[in-house]
């Protein structure tokens, strides 16, 4: 085997037993699961194999299909020793017998989609869960040998009081996850959502929300590591880490985009060509690479180092963003802190703005 090494591996399994009303992921119900990861098979095999530090398998919900796959998909990709491996699953499918299996396979780390606490809040997104069913999953892990999980959360939902999410994060802390993921709610166009069946939450609410998250999970022992994640000390997700500080990363499956030898491309999204075997590059709408440096850093709590962009650009980041660096100082949302430029709490409630004019200069 080529020992050379690669950052992350993402594998993605795009069936779903429902498709929730917010969702515009590459994802649809149901599916030829034995078809599908026989393509996947070929178009692994089809890659040089490099040893991953970091491995995800996500989807869709990766828990739908039979372990079997998914221990299959595990066993064809190597990784280095102390790997982070990682598979995601929804409480209505993560049936004890597959979270054992995962867990023999050689997956330490699994990623609960929960969203809400409150069962009519899940009916209302679309979810097919009960609130009672994620805590039985987490204590099936526990069972199985996962001492790494985490939960991904959902506010700003239609409906959704505060009091609901305070609520929900307290619940979600009475489990004892590793990490917490919380999302506020995006309605996106060509989703049911976006067609008029949910409207936005009032952004004072929002604001309000997201400052609970922080102040409950910080007093529960969770660190904000970026702008969305929570991790008990030394329990951040190293996997998504991998993409934010421009490492290199391989994916497999419909859709999935690689960034290697500084090349970014992924795969088609036509599931019949796919299953053809059609598995050859495209090249990704090109992305700016100093940009790409500058909005993914920001994204974490200790955001980008300005020595660090100067090595690798040649250029101060001064001279490139001084514009959108100034204004958003000005504005307290940006501050630098010795070598970093970082978010501020202002910054981080308002990053989507924020961010945007970094993606071109």
């Amino acid at each position: 085997m080529n020992h050379a090494k690669i950052h992350s591996v993402y594998v993605h399994i795009p069936f779903c037993r429902k498709k929730c009303g917010y969702c515009d992921f590459l994802s649809f119900e149901g599916g030829d699961a034995p078809a599908y990861f026989g393509a996947l098979r070929r178009q692994i095999e089809g890659f040089p194999r490099r040893a991953a530090d970091t491995v995800y398998i996500g989807g869709g919900t990766p828990s739908v299909v039979p372990a079997e796959y998914i221990a299959e998909s595990l066993a064809m990709i190597p990784a280095v020793a102390d790997a982070e491996i990682t598979v995601e699953a929804n409480p209505e499918s993560a049936a004890p017998d597959k979270l054992a299996a995962y867990r023999a396979a050689g997956a330490n780390r699994l990623s609960v989609g929960a969203q809400s606490f409150d069962d009519r809040l899940l009916a209302r997104l679309g979810r097919v869960h009960s609130a009672g069913m994620i805590g039985e999953t987490l204590r099936a892990a526990r069972r199985a040998g996962f001492d790494n999980v985490s939960l991904d959360l959902m506010y700003a939902l239609p409906d959704q009081t505060e009091e609901d999410w305070r609520n929900t994060l307290a619940a979600a802390v009475s489990l004892g996850p590793e990490h917490i993921s919380c999302y506020a709610l995006s309605i996106e166009e060509g989703t049911p959502f976006g067609r008029g069946g949910a409207l936005p939450a009032d952004e004072s609410a929002e604001l309000r929300m997201y400052e609970s998250a922080g102040q409950i999970l910080s007093e529960a022992g969770y660190q904000r590591y970026e702008i969305s994640n929570y991790a008990k000390p030394g329990f951040e997700c190293r996997h998504n880490i991998g993409y934010w500080t421009g490492a290199e990363y391989a994916g497999f499956g419909l859709g999935a985009h690689s960034c290697v030898g500084g090349r970014r491309f992924r795969v088609t999204r036509r599931l019949p060509a796919y299953l053809a075997g059609d598995f050859a590059p495209r090249d990704a709408a090109p992305a700016d690479a100093m940009s790409e440096y500058m909005y993914l850093g920001l994204r974490m709590s200790n955001g980008v180092s300005l020595s660090g962009f100067e090595r690798e650009f040649g250029a101060a980041a001064s001279d490139v963003f001084g514009a959108a660096i100034g204004l958003h100082i000005r504005r307290g949302a940006l501050e630098i802190s010795g070598d970093r430029l970082r978010l501020t709490p202002l910054g981080v409630y308002v990053s989507n703005m924020i961010l945007s004019d970094f993606t071109g200069h």
